[in-house]
């Protein structure tokens, strides 16, 4: 990456900032966000998240849903 480009602190707080008051205390979350952040430079779905992430795509997706406010297709077309 660039020096002028955004890290992974703006790209969560760009997530954060969708909906008042909402942290990603959760580590599933945060995981996710991490995985899609690694892979902001390729199209990634969410199959490929969920293998990469020790949980069912459901849960994620839930837990996903619940602190965001996102799903996490909405999240990866926005990255």
């Amino acid at each position: 990456m660039t020096k002028d480009a955004p890290d992974f602190d703006w790209f969560l707080e760009k997530l954060l900032a969708t909906q008042t008051g909402i942290q990603a205390k959760d580590k599933l979350v945060r995981e996710v966000a991490v995985v899609i952040w690694s892979n902001i430079h390729r199209s990634i779905d969410v199959n490929a998240i969920v293998r990469e992430i020790p949980a069912t795509r459901r849960t994620l997706e839930r837990r996903f849903r619940d602190q965001l406010g996102l799903t996490i297709c909405e999240v990866v077309a926005i990255a």
